[in-house]
């Protein structure tokens, strides 16, 4: 199998792999839809506040209307609780002027400590003052009294508030409401899934006795701290409890009784000709018209005060609460983030009433789970087939798509379906195949790269070797002197005085450059260069051409490719490497340091291979032989300075010449000690 074949079959593995860490990605996440972690809640959560604020959506009921204790009403009656008589006075002139409910956000857990009565028995236990009620009534005496006797004139519903823990405050008493009853749609009737109070904080109970309705009126923010949602069910000691805002609407469409639907994983609220959605904990989730004040408010003191037209309370159902900041009852909901919590009531009201309330569908989880499962695996056959660049594009559209369908499902059904599931999908899926497939393009580049260098230095050596291979006596020539190179220039690029001219990065450089020291060699004739014996005069200033036969090569080679550092080299190398440092080399005479560097190195790596190598004309030399000769041409022959680099690195020299040694003789050869007879360094010149 060809390199190209092996790579394609590798690339195709390595595409079902993707293919099947995109469809566990998206299974997780699916996953994730049925049990979310608190980043994922917050990252639903704010998707659906920006969807909600988009929402086009019917103006708000005319019904609903709020009287408001604010800073006003405050600032000309007193501070926060009033006396209760003064409450009373509130809610006859509403009963008066015609409202068809008064529904109380508050809760009177205590007696009024203001009651004549009271504060007369306080002055008389702890300081022992005698006080007169003298003049005062009998019936205001008691404050509360004086609002029971408001409220039993109806139609009015109180507050209460439900505790969930069981060291929560209860006088353990049960709040008067409307009768609750449950259909289950299944054969058996399933436990309803209600938040389960572990106590109440209930009214007194002459105010409790005076009406027969009373609704809680907590509210359960979400993860963030936002109200989307309000309770509208609760069960306390296993009777189920209606909301303040359920009660007050029950009480005015004339409604004594409750019929809860159970169906699949949500309730149904069956009220006169509507029925209303709630997920299976009995929430209502709210489709707010707008920030805080959307429905009307009233100054509790315009009231007190008759400055407001009695026609406006109508038939409105009517909440008393407060805006006030020193009260501090306000919400951060998806519309405004300091809505007064009292609103929520009105705004639970009008969607009960207008039947327009927004609703997870059955088994939400389950269809967000196959969202986020189809979305995920089809955007990994996408990106696989495109690509992650086209990838990322592609996630814009279909992301846009999942939020518009999502958008639409809100605004024409009030389905919430949430698309958050389904771009995690892709986005993780995105995110983890594009940096798979760069680490993968990354491996191949790598090896691509290890594989051209490998037929890059091939090539190198194929191209040196083509003088070689008319002259079979050479042998590793090639490698060691390659070799060698290296080993000097790695020596003298530590030394300053050479940090300039040999930089780290030209230290393996030159050593691929060296095998085309003797390029030039393919154009001499074969009388010449495969002569047994001696040149001649003439035969051997034919020979010193070979080395301008080489330059020319790599020029030609640099007018196709540019000058790179590689040629550079390659050039100097195999026109210079039989300069010497006296002058008397060839092709051009230099002397000393108008050698290049490169050439100075080549000549002392070619002069010692060609010594210890067997030749037509001489037999291999010992190493102790050509260290000597090497030492010998120390400041002719050789720059002095790669000389002593030599000696600092022979040893090196030494265990590449036997490891690339031509033959067990050659490698016997390198070992003698016999240093008493020399060739002439003449006959190593070629």
């Amino acid at each position: 199998m060809s390199w190209f074949d092996t790579e394609a079959a590798s690339s195709s593995r390595f595409d079902r792999s993707l293919l099947c860490v995109g469809l566990l990605l998206s299974l997780l996440v699916a996953i994730l839809a049925f049990y979310p972690p608190p980043a994922f809640q917050r990252a639903k959560a704010s998707v659906y506040d920006f969807q909600h604020r988009g929402l086009s959506s019917a103006p708000p009921s005319s019904l609903p209307l709020i009287v408001d204790v604010d800073e006003q009403s405050l600032s000309q009656y007193g501070q926060w609780p009033w006396p209760r008589y003064r409450l009373a006075l509130l809610i006859a002139k509403l009963q008066r002027w015609g409202a068809k409910v008064v529904a109380l956000d508050m809760v009177f857990p205590e007696v009024d400590r203001t009651s004549p009565a009271v504060i007369k028995a306080g002055l008389e236990k702890e300081l022992n003052i005698s006080v007169s009620l003298e003049g005062v009534p009998e019936s205001l005496r008691d404050n509360d009294q004086v609002l029971a006797d408001v409220l039993a004139r109806g139609p009015v519903v109180l507050g209460h508030f439900f505790f969930f823990n069981e060291r929560s405050r209860s006088n353990r008493c049960s709040p008067p409401s409307t009768p609750i009853g449950i259909v289950s749609q299944g054969n058996e009737a399933a436990e309803l899934a209600l938040y389960d109070a572990q106590g109440v904080l209930c009214n007194i109970p002459l105010l409790a006795q005076s009406t027969p309705r009373s609704g809680f009126f907590n509210a359960r923010p979400d993860i963030d701290g936002v109200y989307r949602k309000l309770p509208l069910l609760i069960r306390y000691e296993g009777r189920i409890y209606p909301s303040l805002a359920l009660e007050a609407t029950l009480m005015a469409l004339g409604e004594r009784q409750l019929v809860v639907e159970q169906s699949q994983d949500r309730l149904l609220l069956r009220l006169p000709h509507r029925t209303v959605p709630l997920d299976r904990l009995g929430n209502l989730h709210l489709r707010f018209r707008g920030p805080g004040h959307t429905f009307p408010y009233v100054s509790a003191a315009d009231i007190l005060n008759d400055e407001v037209s009695a026609t406006l309370f109508q038939d409105r159902i009517v909440f008393i609460g407060s805006s006030a900041a020193g009260i501090n009852d306000r919400s951060a909901t998806p519309t405004d983030p300091l809505m007064p919590g009292v609103e929520l009531h009105a705004v639970a009201v009008d969607n009960l009433l207008q039947q327009d309330v927004l609703h997870p569908p059955p088994l939400s989880a389950l269809l967000e789970a196959l969202f986020a499962l189809i979305a995920g695996s089809l955007f990994t056959l996408g990106v696989l087939r495109a690509g992650p660049y086209f990838g990322a594009f592609l996630l814009v559209i279909a992301g846009a798509a999942v939020v518009a369908l999502s958008q639409t499902l809100l605004s024409r059904e009030g389905l919430i379906v949430s698309p958050v599931p389904a771009i995690t999908a892709m986005i993780l899926v995105l995110t983890c195949l594009a940096i798979l497939q760069y680490w993968r393009e990354r491996v191949l580049t790598q090896k691509r790269f290890r594989q051209y260098q490998r037929s890059q230095e091939a090539t190198i050596e194929g191209f040196g070797a083509l003088a070689e291979y008319r002259d079979p006596e050479t042998g590793g020539h090639i490698k060691r002197t390659q070799i060698f190179v290296r080993l000097l220039a790695a020596h003298l690029a530590k030394e300053k005085a050479y940090q300039g001219a040999l930089p780290l990065s030209a230290v393996e450089i030159l050593g691929k450059a060296a095998p085309l020291h003797d390029i030039g060699k393919v154009g001499m004739p074969d009388h010449i260069l495969l002569k047994p014996d001696r040149l001649s005069a003439e035969e051997f200033e034919s020979m010193k051409r070979h080395t301008i036969y080489g330059a020319q090569v790599i020029e030609t080679i640099k007018k196709k490719v540019g000058d790179t550092p590689f040629l550079r080299y390659a050039g100097e190398i195999a026109l210079s490497h039989q300069e010497k440092w006296d002058g008397t080399g060839y092709p051009a005479g230099l002397k000393g340091e108008t050698i290049p560097i490169s050439a100075r190195l080549m000549a002392l790596a070619d002069v010692y291979d060609a010594l210890i190598s067997k030749r037509v004309y001489k037999p291999a030399l010992s190493h102790a032989k050509a260290r000597k000769i090497i030492l010998e041409g120390r400041g002719s022959h050789f720059d002095p300075v790669v000389v002593d680099a030599f000696l600092k690195v022979e040893q090196a020299f030494l265990s590449v010449a036997l490891h690339h040694a031509d033959s067990d003789d050659h490698r016997e050869a390198l070992l003698k000690e016999d240093v008493s007879e020399m060739p002439e360094m003449t006959s190593t010149a070629s």
